[in-house]
């Protein structure tokens, strides 16, 4: 073991894990590659039973026997994994064009929509107009499956956090306004960053949005009560403890 991960306090045995493959009574890998993709926090371990690996933080593939009837499932545990999103639109300057564009971008989407939720924010009184193009936009969004909400804030300090509520205890939110497209392969990057090169971040910045866990807005932004201030803060943090992802293009 070369160095200790950030989640070092959190081991995972491997060795009553369904993904663990053994020869006899030793462990030889496993089924989802996590021994390669971990190698720096792999620890050998044994006890009177087996000879087994041991992480030296947290793999969330890491299923026990009780898990699916004692399958092994590896697409099943991949997807229990993926990352859901929340995607809170500003509605203020709502167009028919503006919500087709952002609408068509999130049906394109190269993802789950089951795994996905859409917060529709108005941060003024509703006309009639506007009131209509928001209620065809979250008629199309329900049609397709995608949990949507509507929110009406016209108390400009509480805003941000009662639109947060709404979101659907998503693991990651992106914040944009209507008329915004959302690159339609961001949320699966993510999940390849995430699960797939094991990369530790809460902050993900694409060419025109980005992405931040909403742990992190839960735990911190009453710290600024403020979006933008929270936004440049929670960037500069996860810089400074690398836990930002830059996925813009040519990056």
């Amino acid at each position: 073991m070369k160095s200790k991960h950030p989640d070092s306090l959190l081991q995972t045995s491997c060795k009553e894990c369904l993904f663990a493959t053994y020869d006899g009574k030793t462990q030889t890998g496993c089924e989802a590659n996590r021994i390669a993709k971990f190698e720096d926090y792999v620890i050998e371990a044994y006890d009177d039973e087996k000879e087994f690996y041991v992480i030296d933080c947290l793999c969330n593939y890491h299923r026990l026997p009780s898990w699916n009837d004692g399958k092994a499932d590896l697409s099943k545990v991949i997807d229990e994994n993926k990352p859901t999103f929340a995607v809170i639109l500003d509605t203020d300057n709502i167009t028919k064009a503006k919500a087709d564009t952002t609408l068509n971008s999130i049906l394109s989407m190269d993802y789950d929509y089951s795994k996905m939720g859409v917060v529709l924010s108005q941060n003024s009184p509703l006309n009639k107009a506007k009131r209509g193009l928001i209620n065809s936009l979250r008629n199309r969004l329900v049609e397709n499956d995608i949990y949507t909400s509507v929110i009406v804030n016209l108390n400009p300090k509480t805003s941000d956090v009662e639109t947060f509520r709404k979101t659907g205890r998503r693991s990651h939110f992106i914040k944009t306004y209507i008329g915004q497209e959302i690159p339609r392969d961001a949320f699966n990057r993510i999940h390849e960053e995430l699960n797939e090169t094991l990369k530790r971040a809460v902050y993900f910045e694409f060419d025109e949005v980005e992405a931040i866990s909403c742990m992190t807005f839960a735990s911190t932004y009453l710290e600024y009560c403020d979006y933008k201030l929270f936004k440049e803060e929670t960037k500069n943090k996860s810089i400074e403890q690398n836990l930002y992802l830059d996925m813009r293009q040519g990056a």
